[in-house]
């Protein structure tokens, strides 16, 4: 069963926003987007459009709405392509979130060297702090310095139980007579 994507993307997972060239360091960006469906959806994985020329870290984070309660992070880690934006998936916790509810994603870069030549320019309602997180992301998260877009940051779910059964063979009645020792006609 496919993923659906949310985040600064489409739910193929496509990027939104146009190009512009982004090169910050020791920063944060954050902002709330509705997850897909109905029901419970389990996160499949999270993942970050960027680049890093000179391995710089990253930390990607899923919050409530409000920023107050941090749900999942993925540990730091440095994009693996050092030339182009790609979007590079990032170890999270299988957490449970609902459709159609609202959820805080976050981006922190180190202070040295990520890169992103995407921002989703469509929700330019983001929040950034100048404040590196790669360390792990706190609960709440800060109040933001100002408003700004967002990095290209997305988050893949699947229908809670969509995945498909593993299959088990099925037993088949042993060929002896009842009362004789097994292997026996």
């Amino acid at each position: 069963m496919a993923l659906t994507y949310f985040g600064a993307c489409n739910s193929a997972g496509v990027a939104s926003g146009s190009t512009s060239n982004n090169d910050d360091n020791g920063i944060v960006f954050w902002r709330a987007y509705t997850c897909p469906g109905s029901g419970n959806q389990t996160v499949q994985e999270i993942a970050a459009m960027m680049f890093s020329p000179s391995g710089g870290t990253i930390r990607l984070a899923i919050y409530d709405s409000t920023f107050t309660t941090l749900l999942a992070q993925s540990a730091s880690y440095v994009p693996s392509s050092t030339t182009t934006d790609t979007w590079d998936a990032a170890a999270i916790s299988a957490i449970t979130l609902v459709g159609g509810t609202d959820y805080g994603l976050a981006i922190t870069l180190g202070n040295t060297g990520s890169s992103s030549t995407h921002v989703d320019g469509t929700r330019s309602d983001g929040n950034y702090k100048t404040t590196d997180y790669t360390a792990g992301f706190p609960a709440p998260l800060d109040t933001p310095a100002s408003s700004f877009s967002m990095y290209p940051i997305r988050v893949g779910v699947q229908a809670a139980g969509g995945a498909a059964a593993a299959r088990v063979p099925q037993s088949r009645p042993f060929p002896f007579k009842p009362g004789s020792p097994p292997g026996l006609r």
